[in-house]
C-alpha cells in the first residue's frame, strides 16, 4: 500500500493546465530520486570557483516538482505565501523521519528501533511484502570495507544494504522519511557504544 501525504490547499487557487487549482497534490519523494538531486548538487559545487550549488531556490523548486509532479514554470505561477507553505511541506517530505508521519501505535504496543515501521511497505522481489525492516548490527569488518568508500553516498548505501539485507535498488525506491529512519538507527551501530543498547539489540 502506498502512502500519499495531505494535498496542500491553496491560499490563492492557481490555473495550471486550463484547470483551476484550489489544493496541489503530493507525493513521497524517494530515496534515490533525492539522492541524485543532493548529488547533482554537490558536482555543481565541486565545478564551481565560488563553491556554490545549485542554490537553494532551484533545489527546492527541484523537490518540488518530485513532489507535485508539476514543471517548475507552474510552480513560479503560485502565490509566494503558498509558495512559502508548499516550501514548508515539501522540506518536511525529506528532513523528517518516518515517526513524524505515521499513526500512534495502540497502547501497550511499543516501537522496536532493531526492527522500524515502515511508512510504505516495501515488496521485495519474492512477492514478500514488509512493514518494518529487521536490522543486523554490522560488525568491524563490514564497518572498515565500508570506509573504503569514497563516495560518502555509496558509502551509506553499503552499509544500509548490509544492515537491512534488501538491495541499492529497493532502498531507492524507499521513501526518503523511512531512510532517515534507518539512518537514525545506523548511525548509533556506527557511534555509540555497547552500553548505549537494550540487551538483545538486533539480530546478531
Amino acid at each position: 500500500m502506498s502512502w500519499t501525504p495531505q494535498p496542500h490547499p491553496l491560499h490563492w487557487p492557481v490555473e495550471i493546465d486550463g484547470e483551476t487549482r484550489h489544493e496541489l497534490t503530493l507525493r513521497p519523494i524517494r530515496h534515490g530520486e533525492h539522492n541524485e538531486l543532493i548529488k547533482k548538487d554537490d558536482a555543481a559545487k565541486a565545478k564551481s570557483s565560488t563553491g556554490k550549488g545549485l542554490g537553494d531556490t532551484a533545489l527546492f523548486l527541484a523537490l518540488a516538482a518530485m513532489a507535485t509532479g508539476l514543471e517548475e514554470a507552474a510552480l513560479k505561477r503560485l502565490k509566494r505565501p503558498d509558495y512559502n507553505g508548499l516550501q514548508r511541506r515539501v522540506l518536511e517530505l525529506v528532513s523528517q523521519d518516518a515517526d513524524h508521519f505515521l499513526e500512534a501505535l495502540p497502547e501497550g504496543e511499543e516501537d522496536d528501533p532493531d526492527a522500524p515501521r515502515l511508512l510504505e511497505p516495501l515488496t521485495r522481489p519474492d512477492g514478500r511484502t514488509l512493514e518494518r525492516i529487521p536490522l543486523e548490527v554490522p560488525d568491524l569488518e563490514t564497518t572498515l570495507l565500508m570506509g573504503k568508500i569514497d563516495d560518502r553516498y555509496e558509502a551509506a548505501e553499503f552499509i544500509t544494504a548490509k544492515c537491512t539485507g534488501l538491495t541499492v535498488q529497493e532502498l531507492a525506491e524507499m521513501t526518503v522519511p523511512d531512510w532517515n529512519t534507518l539512518q537514525g538507527r545506523i548511525d548509533a551501530f556506527l557511534n555509540q557504544a555497547g552500553d548505549f543498547f537494550h540487551d538483545g539489540t538486533s539480530t546478531s
